[in-house]
């Protein structure tokens, strides 16, 4: 439901620019190490979308059909060109989070015409996400002073290919999906491990 934007560090870094960009300063689990994070609302966009506009129009199918009316307005929308019918969607249902936390901002779609349809209005949401990742990357590297080449992606939202291209292709940035399905089950049991000795220390864990 939320996206998160985490950059491991080996020293806190404390400063107006990290403030000001709408990140936070964490411990990270493995010792010696932190974490610069900024996080905003996400794939909520895309449920409320699907809950509120294609199952509000089904309301007498059952969830079978519904699901099916889901995943057809799914593979429409894939095969949109970007920015399909110059439609654009701003993801503040709700309010706008990293790297503007405002929680009276409100959602906004842009460029509805006649000619607009549900696939047109569910690319808009996935490009609106992307680039509102893109505005928190812009702000992170600006904010740490560094230069970002590869983003690596975990979750539930990395099963969907075109939305990790189309995050890609927002950011011109190589985007990294690991092939282990569970990766955050994963880390914990690697934590586990260390925990009870199997393993001596994070790196001979990784």
């Amino acid at each position: 439901s939320w996206e998160m934007m985490i950059a491991g560090t080996d020293m806190p870094v404390l400063n107006e620019n990290i403030y000001h960009a709408g990140f936070m300063m964490a411990n990270q689990v493995t010792r010696g190490r932190y974490a610069v994070v900024g996080e905003t609302v996400s794939s909520s966009m895309v449920d409320w979308f699907r809950d509120q506009v294609v199952y509000s129009c089904t309301l007498e199918a059952n969830e079978k059909k519904k699901e099916i009316a889901w995943r057809n307005l799914c593979a429409l929308a894939e095969r949109n060109p970007p920015i399909s019918k110059g439609v654009f969607f701003l993801p503040h249902c709700f309010g706008a989070g990293a790297p503007t936390p405002d929680s009276k901002s409100s959602g906004i779609f842009l460029g509805l015409s006649d000619l607009t349809d549900t696939s047109d209005m569910l690319s808009a949401v996935i490009e609106g996400l992307n680039f509102q990742f893109r505005n928190m990357l812009d702000s992170l590297e600006k904010a740490m002073a560094i230069d970002i080449s590869t983003i690596v992606c975990i979750g539930e939202d990395t099963v969907n290919t075109s939305m990790m291209q189309n995050k890609a292709d927002v950011t011109g940035m190589c985007v990294e999906v690991p092939s282990i399905d569970s990766v955050t089950t994963f880390g914990a049991s690697i934590l586990a491990g260390l925990g009870c000795g199997i393993y001596h220390n994070c790196k001979e864990a990784t």
